[in-house]
């Protein structure tokens, strides 16, 4: 079994060799100051989509500007209602762009937070 290749030669010279090291170690900041960063760098650029989920509900594209300025309002809101670094926000969404949003907003805010997610308290509906 180790010896069947799964990759074609193609996608051997796309991909990043998993042999060399990736520097997972070497900080580049933290996760919303890189995202900030690609955000002003490519602020046209597709960040999120969300996939049809019925005729009804098409594809919705948000760009790295969508997001960036939607989450920056959220941080400073959350500010403006007292939140402080460290503080723990908790989040109940679903996977979308809201959830992208929520999280960024929290982190520029610098407060953790922490997902509830749809489904876990379904039994409440």
């Amino acid at each position: 079994m180790g010896a069947l290749r799964l990759l074609t030669e193609r996608q051997l010279r796309v991909l990043p060799d998993p042999s060399i090291g990736l520097h997972w170690g070497d900080y580049g900041g933290a996760i919303h100051e890189i995202f900030s960063a690609n955000a002003n760098m490519h602020p046209d650029r597709p960040c999120v989509i969300e996939t049809a989920i019925s005729p009804n509900y098409p594809n919705r594209v948000f760009t790295y500007r969508h997001i960036h300025e939607s989450s920056n309002v959220l941080a400073h809101y959350l500010i403006a209602q007292g939140v402080e670094r460290g503080d723990v926000v908790m989040v109940y969404a679903h996977r979308n762009a809201d959830l992208v949003v929520a999280v960024m907003g929290i982190l520029k805010a610098g407060a953790t937070f922490s997902v509830i997610g749809k489904g876990l308290f379904d039994f409440l509906d």
